[in-house]
């Protein structure tokens, strides 16, 4: 983690035109790699390195970092990255008019590059190679290179266009289909609302018309017992009327 931070200020330091404060980040990355025993670490400090010195038109130290950078990502068996070390010695090499050696190593970093389908690191090689063939006045492989490169771009472009756009609609989508969800849950919800609503209006009623029933049983009961016990009064009354009017007679 401290490692990716010191090569983060040393990128920082030379993206504003500081290479020597650069210079000093990235050897001290390249000391504690060393310290760690950290090999991947170790590689990148040296082609950051290589990166600055090559800034500063050292080129015979650049290639020096580079070299050492290739050596260890080919141990790592690094390839993407085995690739970017070749590009950047073909680019000091071409720097130096030693354009065989440039088109040399960037033909093995573009055979790389396709085997690994880097298509990044494919079109990196296209473009130095332009470069190195306009340099050396070969300018039928420099536009042929050119249009390979322009090419390998643009179907880049594309690729991360479309990219894009499959990463919007799919977004899109989710939250479409999320949306969705909420009306469906809102109308779930407001169905079981009303079901809740319609069972206690039913409950309600079942149970009022079991207490009407009810009370009118009990009405109906007291009703009949009442009339009962006025048909046994008029009888002893009758009777006791009757036993009276014997006597009297």
């Amino acid at each position: 983690e401290i490692i990716s931070c010191l090569n983060n200020i040393g990128n920082v330091y030379g993206e504003q035109n500081q290479p020597q404060k650069a210079l000093e980040v990235f050897r001290e990355a390249l000391k504690l790699s060393t310290e760690l025993g950290d090999k991947q670490s170790i590689a990148a400090a040296h082609l950051n390195i290589g990166s600055i010195q090559g800034k500063l038109e050292k080129h015979t130290l650049a290639l020096g970092e580079y070299f050492t950078a290739q050596k260890l990502y080919a141990e790592l068996g690094d390839k993407e990255n085995l690739a970017l070390s070749l590009i950047y010695i073909g680019e000091v090499y071409r720097k130096q008019a030693n354009y065989e050696k440039a088109v040399s190593h960037l033909d093995t970093a573009l055979k790389i590059s396709k085997e690994i389908a880097s298509r990044e690191r494919v079109k990196l090689c296209y473009q130095e190679l332009a470069y190195t063939y306009a340099a050396s006045k070969d300018y039928e492989n420099a536009y042929r290179n050119f249009q390979l490169y322009s090419s390998e771009k643009d179907s880049l472009l594309n690729e991360s266009s479309n990219k894009q756009i499959a990463e919007m609609q799919t977004k899109y989508d989710s939250e479409k289909k999320e949306k969705e969800n909420q009306i469906l849950k809102q109308t779930v919800d407001i169905h079981e609302l009303n079901a809740n609503r319609q069972r206690i209006i039913i409950y309600s009623v079942c149970t009022l018309a079991v207490l009407l029933v009810t009370l009118a049983f009990f009405i109906y009961r007291g009703y009949r017992q009442k009339k009962h016990a006025n048909v046994v009064l008029f009888e002893k009354n009758k009777i006791i009327e009757e036993q009276h009017k014997d006597i009297t007679d």
